[in-house]
């Protein structure tokens, strides 16, 4: 590979987790106060134990946010449960 490479930088694949929003349960708890969205940390754990970096996709961002993120990452981890990702989803998608 010629020096300079895309791989020479980064050879682990980006991977966005787009958020999930805090269900009721979870909102009185402190940790989630000023909070609308939370990423399980078991989801972030498991891909970079398999070697990949991780990057929040936040559903309440700004489309240029998110837009900015997309452009840069290999793939997106949609995480199980009660998420509403409808809309977000067909952004991404």
């Amino acid at each position: 590979m010629p020096n300079g490479s895309i791989f020479d930088a980064n050879p682990n694949p980006v991977i966005g987790v787009v958020t999930q929003p805090i269900g009721d349960d979870l909102k009185e708890d402190p940790r989630f106060a000023d909070k609308q969205t939370y990423v399980m940390q078991a989801y972030i754990e498991w891909l970079e134990a398999a070697g990949a970096r991780v990057v929040p996709i936040i559903m309440t961002d700004d489309q240029s946010v998110t837009d900015d993120k997309l452009s840069k990452l290999n793939g997106v981890l949609f995480p199980g449960g009660a998420g509403d990702y409808l809309e977000i989803g067909d952004y991404i998608y």
